[in-house]
């Protein structure tokens, strides 16, 4: 995120939680060494400032700083994680 966010596009696995947070506007993903070589070209032309706009936008620093401070109110008022 913190790369998307100061313009520079990702390249990475789909795996965890990076399919919810890499788009089409934000970087690649590769499962093979083929892939991770068209995926590398391909961010080269990916746009810094539309990077950054995308992943701004989908994740606003106010949006999120609410979701973790409920989170950690939650788990403070005893509520087990998954």
């Amino acid at each position: 995120m913190e790369a998307m966010l100061c313009g520079t596009p990702v390249l990475t696995t789909a795996y965890g939680a990076l399919p919810e947070t890499v788009d089409a506007d934000t970087g690649r993903f590769f499962d093979s060494d083929g892939e991770f070589a068209r995926g590398f070209a391909e961010i080269a032309e990916l746009c810094a400032h539309k990077c950054r706009e995308s992943a701004a936008d989908r994740f606003p620093i106010a949006k999120t700083a609410k979701a973790y401070l409920e989170l950690y109110a939650r788990i403070l008022d005893g509520e087990a994680l998954p």
